[in-house]
This record gives C-alpha cells, sequence and structure tokens, in this order.
C-alpha cells in the first residue's frame, strides 16, 4: 500500500509539472467565418507546391469564432488557414503565449493578430525595415527595366541597398533572440541584397539558440554561397519510389550524380531529359546517378517517374524545399545537382548534360 501511494504521489507530480507548462492560445474571430474548418499550420507560406504543408491542429468555428491551444518547441512561423474558402491565410510567429486575430474572412491576410514578443518583434520588423526598402527596391528596379533614367536609378538602388544592409544590420543587433532576424538572415542568405559581410556579422549577432537553429538549416552553408567544389556532400538516406531505403554513401561509385528535381520543374526535367537519352546506352559501373525530388505530394512525383522512365535511382523525403538534406546543401532553387567521388567530395556543381557526358568520357568512365 505504501508503495502503491509514493507511485501515485509521482504520477501526481508529473501530471501537475506538465500540467504547469506553458503553452500557446489563439482566440480569434473573423467576421463572415460562420462554421468552417480552420487549420492551425507552421507553413507560414500557405499551399505551395515546393513546401510541405504541415498542419499542426485543425477546429471549427463556431458563430465567426475558433480558438486553438498548446504547446511548441520553439518559436516559429504559423499561418490560419481556411482551404475551402480559398481566401489565402494569415502568418505571424507562434510562441507559447496568448495570441487574438481579428479580422474579416474576405481579407484573411489583413487581419490583426497580436500576441507575444516575437510577433511584436515581426511587426517591427516589417515597418522599420522590410515595408520601406521593398516600396523602392521594386520601384526602382521597374525603372531600370523599363529603360528609362537607368544610371540614375542603379545608383539610386545601389544607395537603397547600402542604406538596408546598415538598418538589417542594426535592427538584429537590438533583436538577437527574435526569430524573425534568423528568418530573413536565411532568406537573404547567398543573395547580392546583403552583403556577405553583412550576412557574417548578423550570423554572428545571433543569440546561439537561433545560431544552433541556424546551422541545423544549413545558414551557414547558405552564406558561403552553398557546397562547393571540394565540399564534401552531406550523407543522408531516404526512400525510394518502392519504399526501401537509400543511403548516398552505400551507393558510391566512382563517381555519382546527386540531382534535385520536382515533377513540376520544368527545366530540370529538360536537362534529365538530355541525360537519359545517352545514360541509357552507355550505362557504367562506375557512374550512378541519384534524383532527389523535391516534390511534397507523392502522386505527382510517381506520375512523373512513370511518364519519363528515367532508369536511375529516384528517392524523396517528399518534404519539398522543407526537406533536412536540401537546407544543409544551402540550395536556394531548383534545378541543381553534385557530382561527387567516391569519397563524396563534390567535383562539380550544376553540371549539365554535355559537361557530364565529356567529363565521364575523360575520365574512362565510358
Amino acid at each position: 500500500m505504501k508503495g502503491f501511494s509514493i507511485l501515485g504521489l509521482i504520477f501526481l507530480i508529473a501530471g501537475e509539472l506538465f500540467a504547469q507548462q506553458p503553452g500557446y492560445s489563439i482566440k480569434g474571430t473573423l467576421k463572415g467565418l460562420g462554421n468552417q474548418m480552420v487549420y492551425l499550420s507552421n507553413k507560414a507560406g500557405g499551399y505551395s507546391n515546393a513546401t510541405k504543408l504541415n498542419v499542426v491542429d485543425s477546429c471549427y468555428s463556431k458563430n465567426d469564432a475558433f480558438l486553438f491551444e498548446g504547446i511548441i518547441a520553439e518559436p516559429d512561423f504559423y499561418s490560419i488557414e481556411i482551404p475551402l474558402l480559398n481566401i489565402g491565410w494569415q502568418t505571424f510567429i507562434l510562441e507559447n503565449t496568448e495570441y487574438t486575430i481579428i479580422g474579416q474572412i474576405d481579407s484573411l491576410n489583413r487581419a490583426e493578430v497580436r500576441g507575444g514578443a516575437q510577433q511584436s518583434a515581426y511587426l517591427d520588423y516589417k515597418i522599420r525595415v522590410e515595408k520601406p526598402f521593398n516600396k523602392k527596391y521594386f520601384f526602382y528596379r521597374k525603372k531600370i527595366e523599363e529603360n528609362k533614367n537607368v544610371e540614375l536609378y542603379k545608383d539610386s538602388l545601389n544607395n537603397l541597398l547600402r542604406i538596408f544592409n546598415h538598418d538589417f544590420l542594426s535592427w538584429i543587433k537590438t533583436n538577437s533572440d527574435m526569430f524573425i532576424g534568423l528568418d530573413e538572415l536565411y532568406s537573404y542568405a547567398g543573395m547580392k541584397m546583403l552583403t556577405d559581410s553583412t550576412q557574417r556579422a548578423a550570423f554572428n549577432l545571433l543569440s546561439p539558440e537561433l545560431k544552433r537553429r541556424g546551422i541545423e538549416k544549413g545558414l551557414d552553408v547558405r552564406i558561403r554561397g552553398g557546397l562547393k567544389v571540394g565540399d564534401y556532400l552531406p550523407d543522408f538516406t531516404m526512400e525510394d519510389i518502392s519504399g526501401q531505403k537509400v543511403t548516398l554513401s552505400a551507393s558510391y561509385r566512382k563517381y555519382v550524380l546527386v540531382d534535385f528535381w520536382a515533377s513540376w520543374c520544368a527545366p530540370c526535367i529538360e536537362e534529365l531529359n538530355k541525360i537519359g537519352k545517352w545514360y541509357n546506352k552507355e550505362n557504367s559501373l562506375d557512374f550512378e546517378i541519384i534524383g532527389v525530388s523535391v516534390d511534397v505530394d507523392r502522386s505527382n512525383w510517381i506520375s512523373a517517374l512513370e511518364k519519363y522512365k528515367y532508369p536511375w535511382i529516384q528517392v524523396s523525403d517528399l518534404m519539398g524545399s522543407s526537406s533536412d538534406f536540401f537546407n544543409r546543401c544551402g540550395i536556394r532553387s531548383i534545378p541543381h545537382n553534385f557530382l561527387v567521388d567516391q569519397n563524396g567530395q563534390i567535383v562539380r556543381v550544376n553540371i549539365n548534360s554535355e559537361q557530364l557526358h565529356q567529363f565521364l568520357k575523360e575520365k574512362h568512365c565510358y
């Protein structure tokens, strides 16, 4: 009896500790919503063919109101979506605190979201840094494309970029633990709008926790422009279309082409079809291709493979651009490929069909 009481006390304490964990609550009111299924997703961009939709929770609204409650491990972008109404989404940064969302169903993306220091920092960043930059940037770009006072607008654009670099870095300095800083740096990493020195300085200013998250997503690789010749490609294990696990390091030949593509990527398919013409005729034991699809819809992936009948290994984790391997490689867009040797060291990046064929002949793989 005594043992039972102690055990019961342990479970009681554990239950109380769990109950005391701080969580989030999202109380929403959207005029005109009525009674509808509402989704909470942690994919900020809404539905896309390149990003995995990850629905965290769902509920039915009642008389325009809805409620979500739960616990998350760390702040991140989430979105409220009502797919059946096809009205878009509202994005915000969620953390474990109370939120309110107030708006109208016909303008969901303009609904007011309040709650938490992370969301407040997000709104502050948009007002102080993002909006002033975007408004002028796209105006100058349009004028340059229209060939109107090109030199004048180029000078204006360059000056704007200098101001943006200064403002971005200044904002990070005073908000080093705010998730929006990490997310924006990840978006701009490897691009020309932020200079290399600004990107490195901003990364070094991030809090240790945000640095950890950035490295896990390959931010450090992105900042230096992605993996390059001489680097080693990260190993990975993914499933092929039959569900069999394929590991890169177990597939090494003299050379392996790791090619990122998707069923919706026309330039990818065009280049792969060119490779298929000579690969079919001159297959070699010294060379292998592993196609890594960044599709998120399995049926689209399978349909493309059935249509084009590529005779090499095909794998996917169906996570799209959210894929861990995709991000660790620092890839910004597809098509993208790496040619690696038998040790996994990169010898070519983004080699096209003709160049690849010639390279393999020179290396006596055919």
